[in-house]
Formats: C-alpha cells, sequence, structure tokens
C-alpha cells in the first residue's frame, strides 16, 4: 500500500463528497493505460487536526484486495495527426531533414512508429491525398518519442533538382494508424528542394593542337563526383587567360573544337555544373596552338586563246593540300583559302621566272588575261595565310599540261586530249583528278638511278589506282652523272648525285639505261629514248604510275626480249583479262622501225600485229580477218633493224 499511487496522480478523477454515511458511493478513473490490470483500495480521512485515517478495506490473511483489480476499458481510437510537420534540406547531397512534434492519442496507447511519404508533386496536384499516398514513396521510421517532444528524422539520396512533397502519419502500439497531416490536407504541404552540393573538380584535362582544331580530353567524374543531379561539363575557351567563353556543354569525356584560328594560342578549362547550378572549381588552363596548311592547288583547270587574249577558269579549291576538306561551308576562313594568283611565262620552264599576273578572290574563279598574241605558260595557284599552293600545274595557252618535278628535268607532259580527262566537265567522273607528281629517293641507289611517280586523285582525295589516259603522254626523266657515269640521284637538285639505299652507285654508261614502269606487281621495260646530252630518257605512255631509270643494256640496234611478251596464253573472250598479247621492243638507236605477224602451225599467214597504245608496242587481239581465231598454238614473228624474231602464243577459248 505504501507503494501505490494515489489515484489522482495517475488519472483524471473526482471524488465524491462525505457523506452520512450508510449510501453508495462511486468514483470512475479515467486515462489509464489500456491493457494494464490496476489494483484499488480505498480508505476514509477525517478533517480533524491532526488528520485521522481509518484503516485500508483489505482481508488481512490475503493481504490484498478482494474483486478490487480491473483492466480499463479499451476503446480503439487512433492517433491524433500531426499539425506541424516542417522539412528542410539536410547537410548531405540529395538530404531532407523532417521535424514534427510527437502526437498525443486519444486512447493512450503509445506511439511505435511513423510512415512518412514523399513525392515530387503535390497532394493538391492529384486532387486527394488518398491518390497521393498511393502514388507516393515511403519509409518507416520507428522508436517514437513521447507525445509533446520534438522529431527529427532524415531521408537522402533524393533527386536534388526537384522539389519534395512529405506527409506524415503515427502509428500506435495496436496499428491505430492516425490521419495525415493536417498540411498534406491544405495547400500547404511540406516540401523543399533536397540538399544539393557542387560536383567535384573535373581531372585530367588535356589538350592536342591539331589543323585548325583542337582535340580535348579529361576523366569522368566518378558518380560520388558527379553527385545526384548531375547536369554537363562545361568547355570554357580563351587566348588571353583574362576573359573566357563557353565552347560546349557536353556529358562525354572530350571535344573537338573547331574551326580555329591558325598560330594563336588557345587556353581551355573545365567545370562541372549541376542541374541546381552549382558549379565545381574550375580546373587548371591547358593550351594549344592550332596550325594550317597550304591549300590545294587549283584543279579542272582550262584554258581558250584566241590570238589577242586568254582565258583561264578553273573549279573551285575546297581542300587543303592533303585532301582535308575545308571546314567553313559559305564564307571561307583565310586560314583556309584567300584567294588565287595568276603568273605567266613565255617559257615552259627556264631561266625566265614566271611573272605575277593577277590576284583573284576565292569567289573568283577565271580570268581573262591579254597576251598581245604571244604564247605563254600559266601557273594557277591558291593561297592563304599559311602561303601559295605546291605541286603546281604548268598549262600553256594551247592547253597543253605539264607536271614538273624539282626544276625542269623531270615532267609528265599532256596534250590538250588527255588535259580533259583531268576535268570533271569531260572525264565523265563527276569530279576533277589531280596528278600528284613525287620524286622517291628512297629507292634510289645501286642499278636505279632515278625514280618519280605520277599518281591520281578523284576530287584530290580518291586515289585512282591504275589510272590510264586515253593517249600516250610524254615522260621525261633526268638522271645525273659523275666522271660520265650514271649514278643515283637521291637529292632534290640536280647535279647533287649521292648513292641511296647504301648500295654502292653502279658503273653504267648513259647509252646503258631506260626506263621501267611498274605495273602494281612488277617492274616492266620500257626502253626509251635516251639523251646522252641533257642527261634524259623519255617515253611515252598513258599509264600513271611508278617510273624508275634503271641500267638496261641497250645493243646498237632493236632489241627483242621474250620477258617484254605479256604473256604465252592469252584467253580473247573481251572481259577485259588477258584478251591479247603485247610485245615490247627496243627501237634501238635508230628507233628501228618493227613489224609483226602471226602465223599458224602450218605456217599460213594469220594477221599482222597492231601497233599497241604504248609506243614500241605491237599486240594482237585473237583473231583472224576480224573473227575469233581457233584454240591452239600460234607463232608470231617480230622483224625490224634487219632482226628476225620468233616464238609461240597459245590461244585458249
Amino acid at each position: 500500500y505504501a507503494a501505490a499511487q494515489d489515484l489522482q496522480a495517475i488519472s483524471t478523477v473526482t471524488l465524491p463528497a462525505y457523506g452520512a454515511g450508510g449510501g453508495a458511493a462511486s468514483v470512475q478513473a479515467t486515462g489509464l493505460l489500456p491493457f494494464v490490470t490496476y489494483y484499488f483500495a480505498i480508505r476514509v480521512v477525517d478533517a480533524s487536526t491532526p488528520t485521522l485515517a481509518g484503516v485500508w478495506l483489505r482481508v488481512p490473511l490475503e493481504s490484498r484486495n478482494l474483486n478490487t483489480g480491473a483492466v480499463p476499458l479499451y476503446v480503439p481510437n487512433p492517433p491524433n495527426p500531426v499539425s506541424d510537420l516542417t522539412v528542410l534540406p539536410g547537410t548531405g547531397e540529395g538530404d531532407v531533414s523532417l521535424v514534427w512534434t510527437a502526437p498525443s492519442n486519444t486512447n493512450l496507447v503509445s506511439i511505435s512508429s511513423y510512415e512518412v511519404r514523399f513525392a515530387t508533386f503535390s497532394a493538391s496536384a492529384v486532387g486527394s491525398t488518398t491518390a497521393w499516398t498511393a502514388a507516393a514513396s515511403s519509409v518507416a521510421f520507428a522508436a517514437a518519442l513521447a507525445p509533446g517532444a520534438l522529431e527529427t528524422r532524415t531521408i537522402g539520396g533524393l533527386f536534388p533538382a526537384a522539389t519534395w512533397y512529405f506527409s506524415v502519419k503515427s502509428i500506435d502500439a495496436t496499428g491505430q494508424i492516425s490521419p495525415i497531416d493536417t498540411k498534406s490536407t491544405g495547400t500547404l504541404q511540406a516540401a523543399t528542394l533536397p540538399r544539393s552540393l557542387p560536383p567535384s573538380t573535373p581531372a585530367g584535362l588535356t589538350v592536342i593542337g591539331g589543323m585548325r582544331r583542337a582535340t580535348l580530353a579529361w576523366t569522368d567524374l566518378t558518380p560520388a563526383g558527379k553527385g545526384l543531379d548531375f547536369a554537363y561539363y562545361r568547355l570554357e575557351r580563351s587566348t588571353d587567360l583574362a576573359s573566357f567563353v563557353a565552347v560546349t556543354t557536353t556529358t562525354g569525356t572530350g571535344y573537338l573544337d573547331t574551326p580555329l584560328a591558325a598560330k594563336v594560342t588557345d587556353y581551355y578549362r573545365l567545370i562541372a555544373r549541376d542541374l541546381r547550378g552549382n558549379e565545381s572549381v574550375a580546373t587548371s588552363t591547358v593550351s594549344a596552338v592550332p596550325y594550317t596548311i597550304l591549300p590545294m592547288e587549283p584543279l579542272g583547270v582550262t584554258v581558250t586563246a584566241t590570238p589577242l587574249n586568254v582565258t583561264l577558269s578553273w573549279s573551285p579549291v575546297t581542300r587543303f593540300g592533303d585532301g582535308t576538306q575545308f571546314l567553313s561551308t559559305t564564307t571561307l576562313d583565310v586560314d583556309e583559302l584567300i584567294g588565287y594568283t595568276v603568273s605567266r611565262s613565255s617559257e615552259i620552264c627556264g631561266p625566265l621566272d614566271f611573272v605575277h599576273v593577277s590576284s583573284l578572290p576565292y569567289i573568283t574563279t577565271s580570268l581573262l588575261n591579254p597576251t598581245g598574241g604571244l604564247n605563254f605558260y600559266y601557273h594557277v595557284q591558291s593561297y592563304n595565310t599559311q602561303g601559295v599552293s605546291t605541286n603546281t600545274l604548268t598549262i600553256s595557252s594551247l592547253g597543253e599540261r605539264s607536271f614538273f618535278l624539282d626544276q625542269c628535268d623531270t615532267v609528265m607532259v599532256l596534250d590538250a586530249a588527255n588535259a580533259a580527262t583531268l576535268n570533271a566537265a569531260t572525264n565523265g567522273r563527276g569530279a576533277d583528278i589531280r596528278v600528284m607528281s613525287t620524286r622517291r629517293p628512297q629507292d634510289v641507289g645501286g642499278s636505279i638511278f632515278q625514280s618519280a611517280e605520277w599518281r591520281a586523285f578523284l576530287n584530290g582525295v580518291t586515289e585512282l589506282a591504275g589510272f590510264a589516259l586515253p593517249k600516250p603522254a610524254r615522260i621525261v626523266m633526268h638522271f645525273d652523272t659523275l666522271g660520265g657515269v650514271v649514278v643515283p640521284t637521291t637529292a632534290p637538285v640536280s647535279g647533287l648525285a649521292v648513292a641511296g639505299n647504301g648500295a654502292a652507285p653502279a658503273a653504267v654508261s648513259p647509252k646503258n639505261v631506260g626506263m621501267y614502269w611498274n605495273n602494281g606487281s612488277d617492274f616492266k621495260k620500257m626502253y626509251g629514248a635516251v639523251d646522252a646530252n641533257a642527261q634524259t630518257v623519255t617515253v611515252e605512255s598513258p599509264n600513271l604510275g611508278l617510273y624508275q631509270i634503271r641500267s638496261l643494256f641497250r645493243a646498237g640496234g632493236a632489241v627483242f626480249d621474250l620477258s617484254n611478251i605479256s604473256g604465252r596464253v592469252i584467253t580473247p573472250n573481251g572481259d577485259g583479262l588477258n584478251d591479247s598479247v603485247i610485245f615490247t621492243y627496243d627501237p634501238g638507236p635508230r628507233n628501228a622501225s618493227v613489224r609483226g605477224r602471226i602465223y599458224d602451225m602450218t605456217g599460213s599467214f594469220v594477221a599482222d600485229m597492231a601497233p599497241g597504245l604504248v609506243p614500241n608496242t605491237l599486240a594482237w587481239d585473237g583473231k583472224m580477218n576480224g573473227r575469233a581465231a581457233t584454240s591452239g598454238v600460234y607463232v608470231y614473228k617480230i622483224e625490224g633493224d634487219g632482226k628476225t624474231y620468233t616464238g609461240t602464243v597459245v590461244v585458249a577459248r
């Protein structure tokens, strides 16, 4: 009894007034905890001074009162709704801090947990808290505090760039759930943007300067470095390290910055940014100096001559000398193309230099030049801030084109008919053809005295392997001598002769050199006319490609060589492969006339061999009187300069 509490200390109760005795009395205690058995005792206390009290009503032998224990009546009411839910940004990326006062519970059962729901849209946006609750995400918090205490909870990992709306309900120990908080039922539902921290500073920024461009790369940030609302990297450029402008925004890890001005130092820095506008500290700057190269020479050059003037025209230049397309599409940049320059000379290549005639803007691709009736040779070149185009074509007023190497000693010459093959308007290929002339000193040494190559490129870019002209062009190659002996030439200027490839020079007289042409797999003898005084070898050939001057025994007369037969078996079926036999010969210093005839095995005449497309060749197409010869073995007979050479060829059908 001494340990028991006064009923008024744990319950709301009003004790009845003292009566005369003998009548019935009662009292109702409220506010007691449900599911708990309470035991009661009662005694009388008088109003005397000092106060006198009776004994506790009890059964002494049992040490307790009988029939005075009871469990309070339990009424299942839900807890009261939270009325002061407040949400604020938390301390970490994507964190939100929630605060509310722990509610009371009318059924006096303790609160055991809370249910917090959240979404990026409000309950009013969907029209009801029921629909909103069903669509929202949820999290549970246990270990509730006593009613009236301040509850503080944190939710993390929320997308920082969105406003989040929240609600809270309490759940008591019996599972009774309170109504949704009062703010969610109104128009001021608790809401906030989560904490958003700036991304980390990117690392590994590098730059490589290129032709009017800079290639940049960097290391991608880790997920933690990006945060939950990473937006992009912003690349900035400056030319003075003071004023930076944004070049691009990207989520990637590299960027090609173009077009850029050549020979200007460009500085770059990188910044990471999130969707809330938070930015990282900028990286340290890196720098590059873009460059440019010479433009491609004009292609498609044509000439129209009258007794008084010459009109030159050409296709617009749209590429650099290496074939790279200009970056500009309408107005060209000066680092790409400024314009064209035209010069002329009365000598194709000699002591008189080409004299400047006119400079034209890049939008002008023709020139009318008064000639006064003289025959001139022209150079049409393009230029930009880097300089004037190379690989210059020399074109005469009559349309002949010459592709020189070095000085004036090595050249391929095309007449007007062949020149038309290079122009888009007349070649049927839809694009101009560029001819590139190249010395090949790496080939020279030993018995190879000179090496040069002429290659064809459609639109200046796509190489045309095996390209041939409709008729032979004149190819002249120079060789050097030392002490009257032909020596390999590896220097670009005639007269500076050294052996190449580590091979000792062969001691060869000028009369014993000749021209070879590579057909793509083998070198074929072209012989050619040797001019010992000019130190040149000249051949007529429609084929572009690799030509070399090599040692070649040249007899005093015509030479017929079995190795120069294209094949001993032909299949003249019209498929363009091995349809004819071609015999190449050396006409000798007297340029002997040579003829060839075909006989069958009985000695009967079959056909005359016709001159081949290439000079110093004879060909038979496997026909007899215009009709296909039957399969079998045939005899050819080559005659010239008092010599006769015979052999056999097989026709297979």
